[in-house]
């Protein structure tokens, strides 16, 4: 009864209907080991990150609505992924201006 599809660009869907949010977790960790498992070791590294959002059926939605709220973990997902990475990105920038700017102001070296 489940039904995975590619949404668009790089998002795809999964449709678990008779599946709880905690099976829904498992399922994702099973995902995140299976395509964590396939960049292992590559050279050059590949860096992935995977961003997931669920929902579990409510009385009353809809598929549509069940989809709309798992779309915006999911872009919740992605901003904290981004902004994890924009730090790591300017944390990088400081230590590698830190480890310049200290060879750049070092004595010259006289014999």
């Amino acid at each position: 009864a489940d039904l995975s599809a590619r949404l668009g660009g790089d998002e795809f869907g999964i449709a678990m209907p008779d599946t709880g949010l905690e099976q829904a977790a498992e399922v994702v960790t099973r995902i995140q080991d299976a395509l964590r498992g396939k960049t292992a070791g590559a050279d050059p590294p590949i860096e992935l990150e995977l961003s997931f959002g669920a929902t579990e059926s409510q009385p009353g939605f809809d598929y549509q609505q069940s989809f709309e709220i798992a779309d915006r973990l999911l872009y919740r997902e992605k901003r904290r992924h981004q902004a994890r990475r924009a730090r790591r990105t300017a944390r990088d920038g400081r230590l590698r201006e830190s480890k310049t700017s200290s060879l750049s102001t070092s004595s010259p070296v006289t014999r």
